[in-house]
C-alpha cells in the first residue's frame, strides 16, 4: 500500500493529473499537511527520457530536480490567502493548479524518492497551465 502512495507521489511529479478525491489509500498519511499560511508543492520533473528519446540519467534527473521552479498545489493550510490585506483579490492559487515559485523557495524534503515543497502563500510567483514550457537556466 505505501509503495503505491510512493508511485502516486512520482507519477505527480511527473505532470499526472490531481484529484485530492481520488487518491491511493494512505496517501494523506505520507505527505505532511501544510498548516496555516503555507503551501504543498510537489515539484515538476518532467518525464523520464527527452523528446528525442533519450532517456534520462538517474544523475540528470537529480539535478533537474534540485532546480525545479514549478510544482503541483496538492495541498493548502487553513490560513493560505485569507489574509484580506495581503490578498485583497482572493487565491493565488488553488490545489491542482501548476504554479511558479523561486528557486530558493520553502522547504524541501523527499518522500519515498520524490520532492516536496512546502512554501509560504506568497511566494508563489504566477500560474501556468503546462509546466513543460518553462526551461530552468
Amino acid at each position: 500500500m505505501r509503495q503505491d502512495c510512493f508511485d502516486f507521489l512520482k507519477a505527480l511529479s511527473e505532470g499526472a493529473d490531481y484529484d485530492p478525491y481520488k487518491t491511493p489509500d494512505g496517501f494523506l498519511d505520507i505527505v505532511p499537511k501544510p498548516v496555516g499560511w503555507r503551501i504543498l508543492i510537489v515539484p515538476y520533473v518532467g518525464e523520464e527520457k527527452t523528446e528525442s528519446g533519450i532517456i534520462l540519467t538517474s544523475e540528470t534527473k537529480s539535478v533537474h530536480k534540485c532546480n525545479t521552479h514549478v510544482g503541483r498545489v496538492i495541498g493548502c493550510g487553513e490560513d493560505a490567502y485569507e489574509d484580506k490585506a495581503r490578498f485583497p483579490g482572493g487565491k493565488w492559487c488553488s490545489i491542482g493548479e501548476f504554479v511558479v515559485f523561486g528557486k530558493y523557495s520553502g522547504s524541501m524534503f523527499d518522500i519515498g524518492g520524490t520532492q516536496v515543497r512546502i512554501l509560504n502563500d506568497e511566494e508563489v510567483l504566477g500560474i501556468i497551465s503546462d509546466p513543460t514550457l518553462i526551461t530552468n537556466l
